[in-house]
């Protein structure tokens, strides 16, 4: 059976226990950086759809779909903000209240730089890599025919 697991980023902050990774106004911050928060400010639907899109499934709102996530934007920006940082909380076992999730709606290009940092730092979005064990030789006793050997077919198990 194979084993799926997350390839270790290299510079990537651990994620903290409990809290965000990164403060609410670290537009700056790394994962990210100055490119992602020029994203945020000018197309803030575009930035929440990559979020989205990299959002474990269940996680949060229109998770998985970015197109959905960026079409809605215009009518319900801020609150997929709120919702986000309220599905991520939960999600993750962040601390904090709605009054939390609603400043970060209201500071959205804010808000969506957050919860995409704090998806990177855990992972969500990173290449898996699938280890296979490789198929176990099974040889046969040599069969014979008119006393002599016949060639040996070997069996691979899974």
């Amino acid at each position: 059976m194979p084993v799926v697991g997350a390839i270790q980023q290299p510079g990537m902050p651990a994620p903290k226990q409990n809290a965000w990774s990164t403060d609410l106004c670290d537009m700056f911050a790394e994962p990210g950086g100055a490119g992602r928060c020029l994203c945020a400010l000018i197309f803030p639907g575009c930035a929440h759809g990559q979020m989205a899109a990299i959002a474990p499934t269940g996680s949060m709102i229109c998770a998985g779909n970015c197109c959905g996530a960026c079409c809605l934007w215009g009518f319900f920006g801020p609150l997929f903000t709120c919702l986000a940082s309220g599905s991520l909380r939960a999600h993750y076992n962040i601390q904090g209240d709605t009054c939390d999730d609603i400043v970060a709606g209201g500071l959205t290009p804010c808000g969506i730089m957050q919860q995409h940092r704090e998806l990177l730092i855990r992972g969500a979005g990173a290449p898996k890599v699938v280890y296979v064990m490789p198929p176990t030789i099974i040889s046969a006793p040599a069969p014979m025919a008119m006393g002599q050997p016949m060639p040996v077919q070997q069996v691979y198990a899974q």
